[in-house]
């Protein structure tokens, strides 16, 4: 019973997609439309640099702009008609010839208009009792013009105050030899009246240093901080102190008429402290935050809170959040953006971002009474799985076409109980029922059932008018029609020991191998079930024949190798435990550092980003000798298609939705990088290789230790053209069933866990394998 209302319910959803635009269409024949909703506008200032360190912050109610450039600070301000100028307080000479150089990774600006910078790195000799009193400079007096000179305690300073000595101290490797290591420090730097105040903050984990994100001011000389890996704490600039923790959470900090606000991310809350900052006075439940939620406290006890789904609003004595504002179909809603910070101004939202190339990101978001308050037009999309790619596309559309909505519905949204067949299912009655959307992603879904029963359109026309490979249409052309097209792709490779790979060309080569070499570690350390996944999509072929019977020694077999790839793992791997995620990174850190500085020979990743190149390149430069090639089936290069896209064939929208397929496929819109892999536009794919879409200047470290650094920056242009190559003579796709591998996954446990053998697992999974392989 349970099972069959969630998927009524699932069809419920689908069908209330359709009820929408019909609602819609009611509303244009009777003319009755609502006016009024927030509207996105751009924010140019004059001098502006995307790439620089960029800071938003509210200076007494007046919307500031800091950006750190190679001169120091410079200062944006909204003026009263709307444009923005520079503005150069007195302070900011003298701050720029001695502190505007060092890492700033936060800053705020208290109730006077003072600001307070967050420095990351070493202002210090060796001497540690540097106290907050013992650093100051004063700025240009501007009633006499004179300067007086730097305190900084003992430490030496140069003429033009730009640089200090670097603290260090001498360290033994694990192989004996010794380096020297400069101490890393957090420091805040501030502005009090005409004086600018350095305090080393004493902290107390065991780097000797935070970076926060976030900073707010609260009275009596103390700061409280927040960001990824700190925590919110609260420090005292008198003695550089720590006075409290609130969280061990990395949620966003707020504050306003000296009271302290602090997003909960453990109860899901927003907590209000008292005047002190010691307690919580009260608090507000609020489920819809994260990690980058911004806070926005205003007057009365209200509160804004801006997330990547939109804009909310809580009224002093109100029990609920007010949408204001869905990103849908605006820039706050692209996946390729991320949210730095926000301020708000008399019902106005300037909101900073960042896109895929790191760049800064300034918009207004408005109410327009002359607005309708719903777009004119409305489709519907689904996916069975959140998709990046595909919100991406369809935001850029709308904003370029902000008459028009698209409502996409997600088949798994991680309610308990709904399982892919249930989504599957729920779909399928739909379309049967002629309510199916407009746009479907097919990823996890039966293509070749909807190829057949005619549920998509042709795309053969729309593919024609771009350039895309060749090798991305193949497998969803059938009786000289197109029925899909895969907007991304990835590269399964194997990367090492050139010796290694001159005898291995597929997984099934690999395990064959390893069996060869049992004392040696040929992969990685990994668990089964990661194991099973990367291998099973390659391999899953071979397991039944055109009648759909299980090939039961083909199973045994993977499962055998499996088993022998983890076994040997766990008595040679050096056993790195921590991954290191990265906005533009697809691919799993810790096999890399397995075979960069561990023993493995080789090592198996699906590629999909620029970075995910330079990082596989950069482990076999630290290695010494290694190449690379492109996992085979028969002999052929293979590659794994995602976010395939097809067109319902009984849209009533045909026109509307060929025009948005023809602009997901354009190559402006698949340069953007959605971290779901390469773009499947041949000229797109061609800047990404040349780096023409890559911030050149960007580097990136990787360590999971002391001792083990991967630092990864652009070059391997030679690499890079020659995996292009490569790239050119992909034929096979792999079409990865994840119903199958999960069964397998599944069952299999008690192979790996010695309770059954591989013989056992595979009789008692076969009735079951067999059923769904003949659906």
């Amino acid at each position: 019973m349970l099972k069959k209302s969630l998927v009524s319910l699932l069809i419920y959803s689908l069908m209330l997609l359709v009820a929408v635009g019909c609602n819609k269409e009611i509303e244009a024949t009777t003319g009755e439309v609502a006016m009024g909703r927030y509207i996105e506008e751009e924010v140019n200032i004059d001098g502006f640099m995307p790439e620089a360190i960029t800071f938003l912050v509210s200076n007494q109610g007046k919307p500031q702009i800091y950006q750190q450039t190679e001169k120091g600070f410079v200062i944006f301000e909204e003026q009263e008609d709307g444009n923005w100028g520079k503005v150069e307080p007195v302070w900011l000479e003298a701050f720029n010839k001695q502190d505007a150089y060092n890492w700033i990774s936060a800053m705020a600006v208290n109730e006077k208009g003072e600001p307070y910078f967050i420095a990351v790195g070493n202002l210090e000799e060796q001497d540690q009792n540097v106290a907050s009193g013992d650093m100051e400079t004063k700025a240009e007096n501007s009633d006499t013009g004179s300067t007086e000179e730097a305190n900084l305690g003992q430490a030496e300073q140069p003429e033009d105050g730009t640089e200090f000595k670097e603290e260090a101290v001498l360290i033994t490797n694990e192989d004996g030899t010794s380096e020297v290591v400069n101490h890393t420090y957090t420091y805040a730097i501030y502005v009090e009246g005409d004086a600018i105040k350095t305090c080393r903050l004493n902290i107390t984990e065991d780097l000797g240093y935070i970076i926060p994100s976030h900073v707010v001011i609260l009275p009596d000389n103390q700061l409280v901080v927040s960001g990824n890996m700190t925590g919110q704490k609260c420090y005292d600039l008198k003695t550089g102190n720590e006075v409290r923790k609130y969280s061990e959470a990395d949620g966003n900090i707020a504050q306003i008429n000296n009271k302290l606000y602090t997003i909960n991310l453990i109860d899901k809350q927003i907590d209000a402290y008292n005047e002190n900052a010691s307690q919580v006075d009260h608090f507000v439940p609020c489920e819809n935050i994260d990690e980058i939620s911004i806070l926005i406290p205003a007057e009365n006890n209200n509160m804004y809170l801006v997330t990547t789904n939109g804009i909310r609003h809580f009224a002093e004595g109100g029990s609920i959040w007010e949408e204001l504002m869905s990103s849908t179909g605006l820039s706050l809603g692209l996946p390729s953006y991320g949210l730095v910070n926000a301020i708000e101004k008399e019902g106005r939202f300037i909101v900073q971002m960042t896109n895929d190339q790191y760049q800064n990101v300034i918009k207004l978001y408005r109410y327009s009474e002359t607005t309708p308050t719903l777009p004119t037009i409305e489709l519907n999309a689904y996916t069975l799985e959140t998709n990046r790619t595909l919100q991406e596309a369809l935001t850029a559309y709308q904003l370029q076409h902000p008459e028009v909505r698209i409502n996409v519905q997600v088949g798994l949204t991680g309610e308990e109980g709904i399982t892919r067949e249930d989504a599957i299912k729920a779909l399928n009655t739909a379309i049967l029922a002629g309510e199916g959307p407009d746009i479907m992603v097919l990823d996890g879904l039966p293509i070749d059932t909807y190829m057949e029963k005619g549920v998509l359109a042709d795309l053969s026309e729309i593919k024609g008018k771009e350039q895309m490979f060749e090798f991305a249409t193949a497998p969803f052309q059938k009786d000289e029609q197109l029925y899909a097209l895969p907007l991304r792709f990835k590269v399964p490779t194997i990367w090492g020991d050139t010796q290694v790979l001159n005898e291995v060309n597929n997984l099934e080569e690999l395990g064959v191998y390893q069996k060869t070499h049992l004392k040696e570690m040929i992969l990685p350390k990994q668990g089964p079930e990661y194991l099973m996944n990367l291998f099973a999509g390659q391999m899953q072929k071979e397991w039944f024949n055109a009648q759909g019977e299980l090939q039961e020694e083909t199973l045994i077999q993977f499962l055998e190798a499996v088993k022998t790839f983890s076994g040997q793992q766990e008595e040679v791997s050096k056993g790195y435990n921590t991954m290191m995620k990265n906005q533009h990174e697809t691919i799993n850190t810790q096999n890399i550092f397995e075979y960069a500085f561990g023993k493995s020979h080789v090592f198996i990743e699906d590629v999909g980003s620029i970075l995910d190149l330079l990082i596989c390149n950069e482990a076999n430069k630290q290695k010494g000798e290694g190449s690379f090639k492109i996992v085979q089936q028969e002999e052929e290069c293979t590659y794994k298609p995602s976010s395939i896209i097809g067109l319902n064939a009984s849209s009533k929208n045909k026109i509307l939705t060929e025009e948005i397929m023809a602009f997901m496929l354009n190559e402006k819109v698949q340069l953007t990088d959605t971290l779901e892999g390469f773009p499947t536009h041949v000229g797109a794919f061609e800047k990404w290789i040349k780096g023409e879409t890559t911030n050149k200047n960007a580097s990136y470290m990787y360590s999971v230790d002391d001792y083990d650094i991967l630092v990864v920056e652009w070059g391997h242009e030679e690499a890079l053209q020659a995996f292009y190559e490569e790239v050119k003579q992909i034929k096979t796709a792999v079409l990865e069933d994840e119903t199958l591998i999960n069964l397998i996954v599944e069952g299999s446990k008690a192979y790996f866990e010695n309770k059954e053998s591989a013989q056992q697992v595979v009789e008692r999974l076969k009735p079951q394998l067999e059923l769904y392989s003949k659906e």
